[in-house]
């Protein structure tokens, strides 16, 4: 394939993949002051119920708490934002899991290789964020 269409193929696909990324329920980002931009809907959700349980008002705060469907969505979501000058903050899982109870070598393999994966996910949304807050929980929503 040309250049040339390569190119127009990448930039397609990249417009594909971040229209994806927006519906109904999230395109107040595009209209928020500021934005808490976490991996899906349940850490919405608990974001939303944390908030009411410390007597804070997203909405009257301007605040927009989006669901990104994952950390390649924060990704897209944060050049989105950073477009439009919305101030973002970022959480995520780490999702890097210990290793030293697992007895099965092919399964310690695995966790090994899954945890890697992680880490380097979890660097690249770290380089995605720039100068925005980034906090991660360890390991995982789930357990906290």
């Amino acid at each position: 394939m040309p250049a040339e269409q390569q190119t127009k193929l990448d930039k397609a696909r990249a417009a594909f993949k971040l229209g994806g990324k927006f519906d109904t329920s999230r395109n107040e980002v595009l209209f928020a002051q500021r934005a808490l931009l976490v991996e899906g809907y349940g850490d919405r959700i608990a974001a939303l119920l944390l908030a009411d349980k410390l007597g804070c008002d997203p909405d009257a705060e301007g605040i927009t708490i989006m669901d990104c469907g994952g950390k390649s969505g924060i990704e897209l979501v944060l050049g989105v934002c950073r477009a439009l000058g919305v101030t973002c903050t970022v959480l995520h899982d780490e999702d890097v899991w210990p290793i030293d109870s697992i007895t099965d070598l092919d399964k310690k393999k695995d966790r090994m290789v899954e945890n890697e994966r992680e880490q380097e996910k979890n660097r690249r949304l770290a380089d995605a964020a720039g100068g925005a807050s980034v906090f991660v929980i360890s390991p995982s929503l789930a357990v906290c």
